[in-house]
């Protein structure tokens, strides 16, 4: 009888733990799988003005008058209306970026505008008047959820957008 009920607890116990332990506290968070960095190169890519996007690297691009030139993309062809060429990168799905580092030569101090945003609204922006003439390498912290990359300008080449 005693083995009877010594079975009985022992059932009793494994199919009470046992779902227990098939679960797992591993749930992926942010801090333990950590956003890694990637350097998008724009050299080589054979965009068009007539381009309204493309992927680079897995990374979705919007384009508005934009071409490729020896190096990367240069943003430098504007409408009738003098509206800036604009180079947007989607970031919807890179969630943890910490840091964004933009290398570029900038030609036109007074028509380039970087903005990162959160949906419609602007979290950071740097005008080109922050800038030297020339090469530059733009770093952005970035301390909230982020949803896009824009550069326009009139006239400047991007080289490469590190993401960290």
């Amino acid at each position: 009888m005693k083995t009877i009920l010594f079975s009985y607890k022992f059932i009793f116990i494994i199919f009470t733990t046992l779902p227990l332990a098939m679960c797992s506290n591993d749930d992926n968070t942010e801090e333990e799988n950590p956003f890694q960095p990637v350097t998008i190169n724009l050299d080589g890519l054979n965009i068009d003005t007539d381009d309204t996007s493309f992927v680079v690297d897995g990374f979705q691009f919007k384009a508005t008058r934009v071409k490729s030139q020896s190096g990367g993309i240069l943003l430098a062809y504007p409408n009738q209306a003098s509206d800036f060429s604009v180079l947007e990168l989607d970031l919807t799905k890179s969630i943890g970026v910490s840091k964004i580092s933009i290398s570029l030569f900038n030609n036109c101090s007074g028509c380039l505008d970087i903005q990162i945003l959160n949906g419609n609204q602007i979290v950071t922006e740097v005008k080109g008047t922050e800038l030297e003439s020339g090469e530059n390498l733009v770093e952005i912290d970035i301390n909230t959820n982020v949803s896009a990359l824009r550069i326009g300008s009139l006239e400047t080449i991007i080289y490469t957008i590190k993401l960290e």
